[in-house]
């Protein structure tokens, strides 16, 4: 599971969940809608304070909770459980937030299956990882029993990226295809009944968003092999991703302004300084426009970056290298074997002992290869 602060993308989140809350209520909701309203607000104000990162995110899914268990099945009450889901990832207290959204997701499943706004949430159901089946039992239940096609096809293209990630998470081979089979089919489905369907007005087709993690599940999975990456380098080199044949590398997407990134920076530095006289290389591929050309140059520069570093000229996400590997969040890290294959992938960082453990043993594996002619 991916970890992240309060930060700029946890405002998106909080505005995202102000777009339904604020729509005008029907009087039958009353003092119960303003009342979820007023939390909302008080944690928006809260959260874009200087101390955001401090703002206790469970306390006001606590406040939302207890509202919505006043009367459990009028609308307001939905609004405020779909709310505490949305807020259970990204959050300084992550796993004790994620509690609150799973008991939340439990509630909306059970009382607001036909809320037209449960698509909101069908975007954060798959970050519950406590049971693992969890998430995808409750995009299933959803997908089955909601009355509205945008819910359905959000739940079900969310059903199909929790099934993709486990699968790059699962060891066994033939369990990991399975997971991936079964991910094809429901995007598939989407492409089929949803195609044109979007979640918001300027949102891409579900039939578009089907696509791209077709192609990502088909090309850019754990077992595939990594396709080529080419590119310039900050100090005005080209670099190609089948160069590094033979060896190990930690293929790690950034984008300027992401603290996660710069998290990353002094693990990449031990690691890469360890080891320097075997089969490793990190390759770091950083996306942004002309403007954030300067301020990530001197970013790498005080971070002491000394491994190659491709521009990707774009907005992040949308430039050329990040359309062909699909990156829709950063950082995005593939450690991809000395025979070019891709070994892990995770979205964030998995952790500097997981990390760590897994370069050193594909290191021992490329050292005890035949080298390629």
């Amino acid at each position: 599971m991916m970890s992240a602060p309060v930060t700029g993308f946890g405002v998106i989140v909080a505005v995202c969940c102000a777009l339904f809350l604020h729509q005008d209520s029907p009087p039958a909701m009353g003092d119960l809608a303003s009342r979820v309203r007023a939390v909302e607000e008080e944690f928006t104000q809260s959260y874009q304070k200087d101390d955001a990162f401090g703002v206790r995110v469970p306390e006001f899914q606590d406040r939302m909770l207890k509202l919505a268990s006043e009367k459990i099945d009028h609308a307001a009450s939905g609004d405020a459980l779909i709310w505490v889901v949305a807020h259970g990832q990204f959050s300084a207290q992550a796993p004790l937030a994620m509690k609150r959204a799973a008991q939340a997701a439990d509630l909306l499943v059970k009382h607001h299956i036909e809320h037209l706004e449960l698509s909101w949430a069908c975007l954060w159901i798959p970050y519950i990882t406590e049971p693992p089946e969890k998430s995808a039992d409750l995009l299933r239940a959803i997908r089955m029993k909601s009355p509205h096609d945008v819910v359905r096809a959000e739940a079900t293209f969310a059903l199909a990226e929790v099934l993709s990630t486990r699968g790059n998470t699962t060891l066994d081979h033939s369990s990991r295809e399975g997971l991936y089979k079964e991910a094809e089919g429901y995007l598939e489905e989407v492409r089929k009944e949803y195609s044109d369907l979007r979640l918001r007005e300027r949102a891409d087709r579900y039939g578009d968003r089907a696509d791209r993690l077709l192609y990502e599940i088909r090309n850019l999975s754990v077992g595939r092999r990594a396709p080529q990456l080419e590119g310039e380098t900050l100090n005005g080199k080209t670099l190609r991703l089948s160069d590094y044949r033979d060896r190990v590398v930690l293929l790690v997407f950034n984008k300027t302004g992401c603290p996660g990134c710069v998290a990353l920076y002094p693990f990449e530095r031990a690691i890469s300084k360890r080891l320097i006289d075997r089969p490793f290389a990190i390759v770091g591929v950083y996306a942004g426009e002309e403007k954030d050309l300067a301020p990530t140059r001197t970013l790498l520069a005080e971070h002491r970056v000394e491994w190659p570093v491709v521009w990707s000229a774009g907005m992040p996400g949308k430039s050329v290298i990040d359309s062909r590997w699909n990156i829709h969040s950063f950082p995005t890290l593939y450690l991809i074997d000395a025979d070019g294959v891709i070994r892990m992938k995770s979205f964030g960082s998995p952790g500097e002992k997981i990390l760590e453990t897994a370069v050193d043993a594909l290191v021992k594996e490329a050292e005890a290869r035949p080298k390629t002619p």
